[in-house]
C-alpha cells in the first residue's frame, strides 16, 4: 500500500481486491481542550474534533476522551487543565462547569472546597465561631 496526505487527510491506498480495512484520519492531532475520534484522536473519517464540554478537559493533543474535573475544581469548555475553585467558592462533585458561592456572610478556609458545609459564618471583629 501507498499513503499520500490530501487536504489534511491521509489516505491509505490498498491495491485492488485487497482484504484491509480503510481507514482515513486527519493527518494532525485534536488540539488539547478537545477530543477526536478513537483510536487516534484525529479527524477524518471516523469523525470530527469535538470541544470538551464545560466540567471536562484534555490536556494533550491527540485525546479521544475529556478527563471530568475533581471536586473542589471547575473547567469552561475547550479546557486544557481544571482551575482550582477561589476562596469563598465551593465545587462539590465532579464535572463542575463552575463553582457556587457561599452565601452572604459565609466564607470558606481556602482555595479548592468541595462542599458547601465549607463555607462557614464569617467572625465579627470580637467574636468567637461557634462552627
Amino acid at each position: 500500500d501507498d499513503q499520500e496526505v490530501c487536504d489534511g487527510y491521509i489516505v491509505d491506498n490498498f491495491a485492488a481486491g485487497s482484504e484491509h480495512t480503510l481507514i482515513i484520519t486527519g493527518s494532525k492531532s485534536c488540539p488539547p481542550g478537545s477530543r477526536g475520534p478513537p483510536p487516534f484522536g484525529r479527524p477524518g473519517q471516523l469523525g470530527d474534533c469535538q470541544t470538551c464540554p464545560a466540567g471536562t478537559f484534555s490536556a494533550g493533543a491527540g485525546s479521544t476522551t475529556c478527563t471530568a474535573c475533581a471536586p473542589g475544581t471547575f473547567a469552561p469548555a475547550a479546557s486544557e487543565s481544571c482551575s482550582t475553585c477561589p476562596v469563598d467558592t465551593y465545587a462539590a462533585g465532579s464535572g463542575n462547569a463552575n463553582c457556587a458561592a457561599c452565601l452572604p456572610g459565609e466564607r470558606t478556609v481556602g482555595e479548592g472546597s468541595t462542599a458547601e458545609a465549607d463555607c462557614r459564618a464569617e467572625c465579627v471583629a470580637g467574636q468567637a465561631s461557634t462552627t
